[in-house]
């Protein structure tokens, strides 16, 4: 049996380095699935230090999702965020009536799962694909990790959700956060 981080899996090109491939990962020749500058590109990760940038890319995986896929579901334990390399999401909520609405379409650069990590909250919307996505995945233990280590990064997530939270409780809102 093989052991070991992620990144040190990944590296030995082992089976777990064969799986992960199978199943759409993409390892870069450090044997990580994310790299700084795609994190650098990212507005919340926008600043940080080139040893920042390092740290967090190791904690970071990837994940692809089709057409109509579910990424988060709302009312669900947060076990992780998702920052948006590629495609488009819809950001939807239920309402009393049985029906969802949409509040948002969210892409590249874009981040979603942040809420219930923050608040220790089950998700407040369902995230659906629009198209082929193709997210970098942090879990909650990196997320809380990352915070503690750049808490100029609290303030801008801060920021983040309330401005999506607050246009959301209007019956009518429709958002895009940059």
């Amino acid at each position: 049996m093989e052991q070991g981080t992620h990144s040190e899996l990944l590296g030995r090109d082992g089976l777990y380095a064969q799986l992960w491939r199978q199943q759409g990962g993409a390892a870069l020749r450090d044997g990580r699935a994310v790299d700084p500058d795609q994190l650098r590109a990212v507005p919340l990760f926008a600043g940080l230090e080139e040893a920042q940038l390092e740290v967090l890319a190791g904690r970071f995986s990837r994940e692809s999702y089709d057409i109509g896929d579910t990424i988060i579901t709302q009312g669900e334990p947060g076990a992780c965020m998702y920052v948006l390399h590629s495609g488009q999401v819809e950001v939807l909520v239920g309402d009393q009536g049985g029906g969802t609405r949409v509040l948002a379409t969210l892409g590249k650069g874009d981040y979603v799962g942040e809420m219930a990590l923050l608040q220790d909250a089950p998700r407040m919307a369902t995230i659906r694909a629009l198209g082929p996505v193709e997210t970098l995945r942090l879990e909650a233990g990196d997320f809380r990790l990352m915070l503690d280590q750049v808490p100029a990064l609290r303030a801008r997530i801060e920021a983040t959700i309330g401005a999506r939270t607050e246009p959301a409780s209007r019956p009518t809102a429709k958002i895009r956060v940059e």
